[in-house]
């Protein structure tokens, strides 16, 4: 038997997978139709359920960090990490693959096939930069930096020019590992990265007032003050825009 409890707290029943789809994609058409869920996204959850690390507890120590570029030949660890250990414990985020800032979040063709073949396509032709942060050989963590220009949600937000400005706008570190600082050791790398590139300026795009690990995944912005950042305004209700000169 399988259930799904939704955030609503309607707990919905059914025989398997294949008979649960029909069950939740009826629930969430009928009470949730902001959400705006197709077959395809409401199949890609339940298989994330099943696809996705159990949720282990924070390590008290790690082993030795390594960052290291996320290069085309690093490919299949930065798969493997969104395949299983990154959205550990947030199955309604795992279709992601990092793209949505790329590409923008919803529509027709929002599914995890797509978003994940997109995402290897873009590490590929060197659209999509980033980095992953190592301990003991395993894949911990994974850091989006990349050039504005490439991110449908924060270009023209100023006169600086896109291409000369680096994006850092995701984290994501598996739940043993957080709280060991490696989202500054990958800050520091993308930063690092941006000044070898010519760039002039890092941005970001923290929280201001995050409610959980998730909702912080841009990178908590007293870790962006620490590194030498400085508030230049408002994004939105909820985010503030951080730039670093390089």
């Amino acid at each position: 038997m399988r259930t799904l409890t939704c955030l609503c707290g309607v707990v919905m029943e059914a025989a398997d997978l294949d008979a649960m789809v029909p069950v939740a994609l009826a629930h969430f058409t009928e009470v949730h139709p902001e959400f705006g869920l197709s077959e395809v996204n409401v199949r890609d959850y339940l298989e994330a359920e099943d696809r996705l690390a159990p949720v282990q507890p924070r390590l008290e120590e790690i082993g030795e960090i390594e960052v290291r570029p996320a290069t085309p030949d690093r490919l299949d660890d930065v798969l493997q990490f969104f395949d299983r250990d990154g959205f550990a414990g947030k199955p309604e985020w795992a279709a992601c693959y990092c793209v949505a800032h790329h590409v923008g979040e919803g529509g027709p063709d929002w599914c995890r096939n797509r978003n994940r073949a997109l995402l290897a396509e873009r590490i590929t032709a060197g659209t999509t930069t980033g980095f992953l942060a190592y301990a003991d050989d395993k894949v911990a963590a994974w850091c989006n930096a990349s050039p504005r220009s490439e991110f449908v949600h924060y270009t023209g937000r100023d006169d600086q020019e896109d291409d000369k400005v680096g994006s850092i706008v995701c984290f994501v570190v598996a739940p043993p590992f957080r709280r060991h600082g490696l989202a500054a050791k990958l800050l520091d790398a993308a930063c690092r990265s941006f000044v070898e590139r010519g760039f002039a300026v890092a941005e970001a795009y923290p929280n201001k007032e995050p409610s959980d690990d998730a909702s912080a995944y841009h990178g908590p912005l007293s870790m962006y003050l620490d590194a030498g950042f400085s508030e230049v305004g408002p994004l939105n209700e909820h985010l503030t825009v951080v730039q670093k000169v390089l």
